[in-house]
């Protein structure tokens, strides 16, 4: 039995190649300006992965129509498998060649782990570094998922942040 699909939901597929990867792109953004900081922007960073995830799923369905049911699950489970690989391995290497090939004026300062802290979820429990540093002698507050259990309370940090753009920083521990 074939899949009847409704005509008036169906778009083109050129147009729903960019619109899935205007998407894809918009998502990515949001990230990077969030600094991809879910302690602070949570809510935010849910709807850019939302966002990232539809768009790969809407450019494959568009690359690869299909009419039936069957390959159109495959390819949608194919673009969330692909979008959450991306999201936690890609995304990281991307920003750092951003930063490291970036026109952006970027700016070291020295910051101070303030304490550790915990989310909590369905996923169970999840551990962030929350940290100080300064900006034209203002405190801007930063937080990192502390995944290596070496960051401590006081501990001090190197922070690099673009100058036109404080909030989007990275950071690196300091052995003293």
């Amino acid at each position: 039995m074939e899949y009847k699909r409704s005509k008036k939901l169906d778009l083109p597929p050129k147009q729903q190649f960019w619109i899935g990867l205007v998407a894809v792109i918009s998502g990515n953004a949001i990230m990077f300006l969030c600094n991809n900081d879910a302690y602070h922007f949570n809510w935010l960073i849910s709807i850019a992965v939302v966002m990232v995830i539809y768009g790969t799923a809407a450019v494959l369905v568009a690359l690869f129509p299909v009419r039936s049911t069957a390959p159109l699950v495959l390819l949608v489970v194919l673009s969330f498998v692909i979008s959450m690989t991306y999201l936690t391995y890609g995304k990281d290497l991307l920003t750092s060649l951003i930063w490291r090939y970036s026109f952006y004026k970027t700016i070291q300062t020295e910051g101070i782990i303030v304490e550790i802290d915990y989310t909590s979820s369905k996923g169970g429990k999840v551990e962030w570094a929350i940290y100080d540093y300064p900006v034209d002698g203002i405190l801007y507050h930063g937080a990192v998922q502390n995944e290596s259990p070496g960051l401590q309370p006081g501990q001090p940090l190197e922070v690099t942040y673009a100058a036109a753009w404080p909030r989007w920083n990275m950071i690196q521990p300091i052995n003293k």
